[in-house]
């Protein structure tokens, strides 16, 4: 299934299709594995319904400068945006984090680059794309 981002006026002469950005990873201690896709919105990335997180947190995750991620994903699953389904989380619906980093870090629970992580679907780095 292909879905685009698009102005929400079809004549808009500035209607531009987005790329689409992919993470793949495991957690190598439980060989859990979750799979993740959205969209750069300038700043922001779209996570995509449907996309998974892991649940067990990355030793080290607990130290003080992730606790703004910690705190968000523990919202995330009060507010159901993301629900347990067998040994992963899944997005319900589409989430705007406030930047690919704060996407990757909630998803993968352990401090992480969004530009290292996301690929495309070619496995261009983001950080790759942004030098061009």
């Amino acid at each position: 299934m292909v879905r685009e981002i698009r102005s929400a006026f079809p004549d808009d002469p500035l209607m531009v299709e987005l790329p689409r950005w992919f993470l793949a990873s495991s957690r190598q201690s439980t060989g859990t594995e979750v799979r993740a896709e959205g969209f750069v919105l300038g700043d922001a990335f779209l996570v995509l319904r449907g996309s998974q997180a892991l649940i067990e947190e990355a030793e080290g995750f607990a130290r003080e400068q992730d606790k703004p991620y910690r705190d968000l994903r523990d919202r995330l699953v009060r507010d159901g945006h993301l629900v347990q389904s067998g040994d992963v989380y899944v997005f319900e619906r589409d989430y705007v984090f406030s930047s690919p980093s704060a996407a990757t870090t909630v998803i993968l629970a352990r401090a992480a680059s969004g530009n290292q992580e996301w690929r495309d679907q070619r496995g261009v780095r983001l950080v790759d794309s942004l030098e061009d």
